[in-house]
Order: C-alpha cells, then sequence, then structure tokens
C-alpha cells in the first residue's frame, strides 16, 4: 500500500530495545508514533516521557492497530507470534524483535498470515544493516585478502540489561543461543553461505545456557568454510569475529559498527577500511528501510522469511545439545568442603551474580549443596552463570531493609558478597536484619584493601591486629565502613566472621581475565622493584567462606585469606602476559615521579570528599540530562577537548596514568602501579587457626587451572602449546638467599 501521510508507528513491548527503535525512529522522518503499549503501564508511560512522545498509551492490545499503520513488536520471545500474527491479520505491517519466533513452525506461519494478508513482515537482524558487514561482504566477494577458509567467532553480551524473562525458559525459550544466536547464525550466513550443523556443546545444568559453543560447515561459492562460534552472556570479552583466508584475515569487532581490519599475510600493520557514511546509526537505516518498504517504496533487506534458516539451525542445535565440558572446575584431587555436614537449612547470599558469588553457586552446586542456596540480586545484569542451573533467586536491596528481612526470612545463615557504593549502609542494613531473624552465622567478605589498595609494609608485623584508618580512597574506605557495621553488630549478639582476601585470581576473575587483555592492548606495565601480590585461587576462597560458615569459632574476627605464598608482583603480571606472547614494558620505582603539592593537589584533596557523590549514576544523568549543565559546563568541557594539549592533559588525569622522570609516557593506571608499590606479606595463619583454612593451590596450580578457561573465551590461542608457569614465591625465595 502506497502512503502520502506520514506512517503511524506503534510500539509493542517498553523493555530496554524499545529504546533503540524510538530512538531511530525519532530520525526516520516518514513516520510518526502514534502508540505505546506494555503489559505494565507505567513503563509505558515512562518510555512515552523519555522520549517525548506524542502517542496514545494503549491499554487493549487489540486496540493498537486502531491508530497505527506499522508495529515494532519487541515483547517476550514466546508473544513474538501471537502478537505479530494478531497485528497482520488486521492488516498491520510488522517489524518483530529476533528471535522471528521461538520454533521454525511458528515463524512459517507469520510469513503465511503476512503473504496473505499482503503485510510487510520484518525481522529485527539489524546487524544487516552495519557498515562493516557491507565492508566485508565486499571484501569476501572482491577476494581483498583471497578466499574465506575457516572462521573464529567470540560474541559476548555481558552486561545486557537483561530481566528475569531472559532466564525463563518457558518465556525465552532458551539461553544465549535463542537470543544472540539469530544475530550471530545470520550474519554467518549472509556473509558465507548457508550452514549447517557439525557440533554443538553448551553450559546448561538445568536452568537456561550462558555458553554456547558451535561448530558450523557454511556453503560459500568458494567452497566448504568452517567456523566455530562461542556465545556468552556471562564473560566481559572482546566481541571479535576472525575470518581467515588464503590471504590474512577478516576481523569484525561486533561493537564497532562502521569499520573492518584487513590483515594481510606478511603485512605487519592490519589496514583498517571504513564504511561511508560511518555515522549513519544502523537502527536508523534498519527503521528507513522497514518504513520505506511499509509504504511501498522499497524492498525488505531483513525479511521475517530470512529467519527461518537460522531457526531451523538453532532447533537443531537444542535437539542434539552436549554438555560442554569446563577442565577448570575439575577437581578430583582435592576433597571439597560440604556445607551439607552442617546443621544448616537455608543460607542466604547476597552478591550472588558477581564474579565471586557466581563461582560460590557453581560449586555448590556441583558438591551438591545448591539446595541450600538462596541467591539475592538486584537485577539480572549479571545472572547469566547462576542462571544455567535450577537456584532459588530472590530480588531485593541492600538499600531497602524491608525487601532485605524479606529475603532473608527462613534463612540461618547469610554470605555477604555484596558491595555498592554504600557500602557501610548496606551492610549495616542487612546485619540488622540478620539480628532481628537471629541468623545463627554471618560470614562478610571484606578486603585486605581495608588497609589501602597499596599495603604499607607495617602491616608485617601486626597483621589483622593493624589499626583501620581510612586513606582516601573510596573502595577502601568503604570496605573499612562494611567491616565497622559487622563490629558492631557482632557486640549486640551478631555471630559474624569477616575474610579478608587480597587478590583473587583464576577464571573470569577480573584480576586474570582483566589483566590478560590489558596486556595484550599493552595498557599495563611492570614495576621492576615493586612490592607482593597476596594471591588466592577462587576456589579456594570459596573454600575458605565454606570453612568460615561451617565453624562455630572466630566471632568478630577478620582475617586475610590467601595462599600464605606471596609472589612479587612483576612475577605476576610477567607470567599472565607471557601466556599471550607478549612482554609488558618495565619501569622502576624511581621512573615515577608523584605529582608535587601544587595547585593539583589542593583541588584533587578538596573535591574527594565528594567522590562518592560524583561517581553516582544520579550525579552522571544530571550531568548529561540537566539543561543547564548541557549549556555550561558539559559543552565547555566538550570544546576543550578539541584543544590537542588540553585533550591529552584531561586523558592523563582521566587515566590516573603517571609521568615518568624523563618525560615518557607509560601506559599504566594509578590504580595499577599502587598496587604494585604494595610491600605487606600475609599470613593466613589466623584463619588456618581459627576456622581450619589452608589454601591448596599455588600461584603455579590456579595459573594453570586457568588457562582452559582463558582458551575457551579466546583470551590465548591454544593453552596446550603454552608452558606452565613456574614462579617464585616469598619462602622459595627466602629459602634460597
Amino acid at each position: 500500500m502506497l502512503m502520502t501521510d506520514k506512517t503511524r508507528v506503534g510500539i509493542v513491548g517498553c523493555g530496554a530495545i524499545a529504546d533503540y527503535h524510538l530512538k531511530a525512529l525519532a530520525r526516520v522522518p516518514e513516520a510518526r508514533v502514534t502508540a505505546v503499549f506494555d503489559v505494565d503501564p507505567e513503563r509505558a508511560r515512562a518510555i512515552r516521557t523519555r522520549h517525548e512522545l506524542d502517542a496514545e498509551i494503549v491499554e487493549d492490545f487489540d486496540q493498537v492497530a486502531r491508530i497505527t499503520d506499522a508495529v515494532i513488536v519487541a515483547v517476550p520471545n514466546r508473544y513474538h507470534s501471537d502478537y505479530s500474527i494478531r497485528l497482520l491479520r488486521a492488516g498491520i505491517h510488522v517489524l518483530c524483535e529476533k528471535p522471528l519466533a521461538l520454533s521454525v513452525s511458528e515463524a512459517r506461519e507469520m510469513v503465511a498470515v503476512a503473504d496473505e494478508t499482503r503485510t510487510v513482515l520484518a525481522c529485527g537482524l539489524v546487524r544487516r544493516f552495519f557498515g562493516a558487514t557491507e565492508l566485508a561482504a565486499e571484501a569476501i566477494r572482491r577476494e581483498l585478502v583471497g578466499t574465506p577458509l575457516s572462521a573464529e567467532i567470540h560474541e559476548s553480551s555481558w552486561g545486557w540489561p537483561f530481566s528475569r524473562a531472559f532466564f525463563d525458559r518457558d518465556i525465552s525459550g532458551g539461553g544465549v543461543l535463542i537470543d544472540s544466536g539469530p544475530h550471530t547464525l545470520d550474519l554467518l550466513t549472509y556473509l558465507l553461505g548457508p550452514a549447517r550443523l557439525v557440533e554443538y556443546r553448551d553450559d546448561c545444568e538445568g536452568g537456561v545456557e550462558a555458553n554456547s559453543f558451535l561448530k558450523v560447515r557454511c556453503d560459500s561459492r568458494f567452497g566448504p568454510v568452517t567456523a566455530d562460534a562461542h556465545l556468552t552472556r556471562s564473560a566481559r570479552i572482546r566481541s571479535i569475529w576472525r575470518i581467515v583466508c588464503t590471504g590474512g584475515t577478516i576481523e569484525i569487532d561486533s561493537h564497532k559498527h562502521d569499520s573492518i581490519r584487513l590483515l594481510f599475510e606478511g603485512e605487519p600493520q592490519a589496514s583498517v577500511d571504513m564504511a561511508q557514511p560511518s555515522s549513519e546509526d544502523p537502527f536508523v537505516r534498519q527503521m528507513s528501510n522497514f518504513i520505506s518498504a511499509c509504504r511501498g517504496e522499497n524492498d525488505l533487506r531483513a525479511a521475517g522469511v530470512d529467519s527461518i534458516p537460522v531457526l531451523d539451525l538453532i532447533e537443531t542445535c537444542y535437539r542434539t545439545r552436549e554438555r560442554s565440558p569446563e577442565p577448570w572446575s575439575l577437581d578430583n584431587d582435592r576433597p571439597s568442603v560440604q556445607v551439607g555436614g552442617s546443621n544448616l537449612k537455608k543460607v542466604l547470599l547476597t552478591g550472588a551474580t558477581g564474579l565471586i558469588g557466581s563461582r560460590l553457586v557453581e560449586m555448590w552446586a556441583a558438591q551438591g549443596d545448591l539446595s541450600l542456596l538462596r541467591c539475592m540480586t538486584r537485577s539480572y545484569h549479571t545472572a547469566a552463570r547462576i542462571m544455567r542451573f535450577p537456584v532459588e533467586v530472590v530480588e531485593a536491596d541492600l538499600l531497602d531493609p524491608k525487601s532485605l528481612r524479606e529475603a532473608m526470612r527462613g534463612c540461618d545463615a547469610v554470605i555477604h558478597l555484596g558491595a555498592g557504593e554504600k557500602a557501610g549502609r548496606e551492610t549495616k542494613n542487612i546485619t540488622d536484619a540478620a539480628l532481628e531473624l537471629k541468623v545463627r552465622r554471618f560470614v562478610h567478605l571484606s578486603s585486605a584493601c581495608v588497609y589501602g589498595l597499596g599495603l604499607p609494609v607495617g602491616i608485617e608485623k601486626l597483621q589483622e591486629a593493624t589499626r583501620l584508618s581510612k586513606v582516601g580512597e573510596i573502595y577502601a574506605d568503604g570496605k573499612i565502613e562494611a567491616e565497622v557495621a559487622v563490629t558492631r553488630a557482632v557486640r549486640r549478639g551478631l555471630p559474624a566472621v569477616m575474610l579478608r582476601p587480597q587478590v583473587v585470581y583464576g577464571p573470569d576473575m577480573r584480576w586474570s581475565s582483566e589483566l590478560i587483555q590489558l596486556a595484550a592492548q599493552e595498557e599495563i606495565g611492570i614495576v621492576e622493584d615493586g612490592g607482593w601480590a597476596n594471591l588466592i585461587y577462587v576456589d579456594d576462597l570459596i573454600t575458605a567462606i565454606t570453612h568460615a560458615l561451617r565453624s562455630e569459632a572466630g566471632n568478630g574476627e577478620a582475617m586475610f585469606v590467601s595462599d600464605g605464598s606471596p609472589i612479587r608482583w612483576a612475577d605476576y603480571i610477567s607470567e599472565h602476559a607471557r601466556l599471550i606472547g607478549v612482554e609488558c614494558p618495565k619501569v622502576r620505582r624511581s621512573d615515577f615521579v608523584r605529582s608535587d603539592r601544587g595547585v593539583k593537589a589542593w583541588i584533587r584533596d578538596s573535591f574527594r570528599p565528594l567522590l562518592p557523590v560524583l561517581g553516582t549514576s544520579e550525579f552522571r544523568s544530571f550531568i548529561l540530562n540537566s539543561p543547564l549543565m548541557q549549556a555550561t559546563a558539559f559543552k565547555a568541557y566538550m570544546k576543550l577537548r578539541e584543544i590537542p594539549s588540553v585533550s591529552a592533559r584531561l586523558s592523563r588525569l582521566r587515566n590516573g596514568g603517571s609521568q615518568s622522570a624523563n618525560g615518557s609516557r607509560h601506559k599504566l593506571s594509578e590504580h595499577w602501579l599502587t598496587l604494585q608499590l604494595s610491600e605487606a606479606r600475609l599470613s593466613a595463619a589466623r584463619a588456618e587457626e581459627l576456622i581450619g583454612f589452608k589454601a591448596e593451590v599455588d600461584f603455579a596450580d590456579g595459573l594453570s587451572r586457568s588457562l582452559d578457561w582463558f582458551e575457551q573465551f579466546g583470551l590465548v590461542s591454544s593453552a596446550s602449546e603454552i608452558e606452565r608457569p613456574v614462579v617464585t614465591s616469598f619462602s622459595e625465595e627466602v629459602a634460597s638467599n
């Protein structure tokens, strides 16, 4: 049908993706939003206000067709087919978010209804509209780096604003495969030809998968091309495609919409190709194409029928699924410490979706203790690892005492891993609730950084008895406030213990995975005469927590937990860098000149008390959204950034970098510099004495255990070819001297 007026567009479903569609619609002159529908009218009103829409809030879905010509369907997966078919039968054009449906049969019915009613059915395969996709397709077509041989794909959707529905199989249809797979598999077939499944594995353990591993064979016009794809929700890794060709490699960064890299065999430098116009948003291109198709002005670039082969492939994956091995989790050589042998009935875990909380859930599930656990979360943004399991989850906020009490009701123990911007207040709230509900054991995970990131050497003498003193670091000072809250609760009768690790490393731990990525990007250096790292492998930390939970000793005590064998920071960093064949730049303490006391120091010290406020999301929102700030401070800041000398200074201030004595720059943040200057060697003797904990994994063993994870998540190329680390610990260094 040919339209002369603006196309009236409705939004059905007001989740996170709807914001992207509405921003795009605002830039399509031929369209105007006339209807907003969500099963929660308040959410519909909120999105209308947020985008300043002159649209009707429709509370009865069947009334949407009355005031629209086309509709964006962005509801949970289970309802894609039903809502779309009802709209298509009413003569309304539909752009349905991916996946088009939960099954091939549903998708075929949708396509048939669209054909019958002569309406447009598009699928939200927005990556077809990336400039990078067009560049890669052209590079393959023109054989710029030869003909394709194989492809390696790593895709991460870590941190997307997931809701509970994403982890309910009845609503979502599955996990990361049904969520991210339509984009990846559609793009793969778009670039390399029809794909058929060779092998599929995932890590589902009764919930929905967080990681999917596929091997497919594409029938390209050049011959068969094998592709290995890893899709993850659980790890913050770089999303990268590497298409290996006879003359080099095509690299596509999934987060760079308008460029690709061409690496020619034998050439030291990559060629970067940019799409034109690079500034055009792919969602705008997708929306323009859809609206034009609705108006009869062009053809669809992502028609609903195009989704059927991809859905067929996903169905085959789920039907033939095999469990993905996790060799780093195999601990047959060391005994587990189980909670099941204690008299505890139910344990509340705060911070359950964090890295340490997620590993605790995995270990307890492996040893049969999952039924004892109740996981508390404020949001599901990083919940993918724990939602692999049929675990009990409650939603509560550490700043909301009422929700905390409800979450804790029926629990006789608490493991408190949660940490936020208001750690002291949060910990007071949870200890108050624990006292009220007569919790029998409270384990608080603190940190050795209660003495600052750079531990002073004086701690070696007094160890845990060293007096706490705030040092002006937000995280460290917050940990002190949390410990104070626990100590006060102990005086009121709470049976609590506090654990203080310094560096927790291992699979998915930021002290390892982030370090490898920084080394790969040449953003970390080594202080040759730096201090000591007090390490604990993540599985040992979970064991320490379990010991503390089972024990009745140590009430009110804080204790360091480590492997008992500190190593030099230089060794710790260089061993991680060696895994990827990188040698980090080396500096010495004397290379760095601390800022002289002066105007800069005065300004820094004056603003330090405001840092907790300046770092909040509310303040950032104020800066970005306030008309006054937009017109004054923010505009001035953006102008300053255009001046090269000022831009460089601002960059140094943002990165916290340090100026070397000879004027050169090292890509070493103040955070990592402070850590490497840490001199204290911590003892784990008190933890062994009070709760019976003794670490069993030293650094060489821990890094070896982590290698398989690093390889599976694309941080190292081949773990089997890497020489296992041999590192000198403090005790060995003393013995040799």
